[in-house]
């Protein structure tokens, strides 16, 4: 009867909104909103096709709308994923680069939501190089330069001794 207590005590406790979905994914997928015109449902299935057959699922999992994919794969194939991805017309697509740790994966592939689609390549891979996913990059203008990155990376270590940026000359 204790124990009957006990459980009953604690579901009254635990709040309502506490109870979510997820697991294990067996294969890559990927998830978008509503109606999509026959033109983008024909390069999402040429998409996961290609996710499925030219790089190579290592696990996957969900949380309700959260989704994580790992895969394996050239630097080759890493970044024409990138471009299926974009040329499909139907997400957001974020290109990151992290170094993971380890030389089996490639990229991460992160879902949030339906219509923002995160990729994360390992820039700690070997047979990577960063002119491989140059077309994927932030060009000239576009507001990150190579200061400003190193700027900010030197802030997030140690923000006491980070140094101003430059000033332009003749001002």
């Amino acid at each position: 009867m204790k124990t009957l207590s006990a459980t009953l005590l604690i579901l009254a406790l635990l709040p309502a909104n506490a109870s979510a979905i997820g697991g294990k994914i067996g294969s890559p997928q990927i998830g978008h909103r509503g109606e999509i015109n026959k033109a983008h449902k024909e390069r999402v299935h040429h998409l996961i096709r290609y996710m499925r057959d030219e790089l190579t699922f290592i696990e996957g999992s969900f949380i309700n709308e959260y989704s994580t994919q790992r895969f394996g794969g050239t630097s080759e194939k890493a970044s024409r994923l990138i471009g299926l991805l974009k040329a499909a017309g139907v997400w957001k697509v974020e290109v990151r680069f992290r170094e993971f740790g380890e030389q089996e994966t490639a990229l991460t592939l992160h879902q949030d939501s339906s219509d923002t689609v995160t990729v994360t390549v390992n820039s700690g891979r070997d047979d990577f190089l960063l002119k491989d996913f140059a077309k994927h990059l932030p060009q000239p203008g576009g507001g990150l330069t190579v200061h400003n990155v190193i700027q900010a990376d030197k802030k997030q270590q140690n923000p006491e001794q980070s140094t101003p940026a430059p000033k332009p000359k003749g001002n």
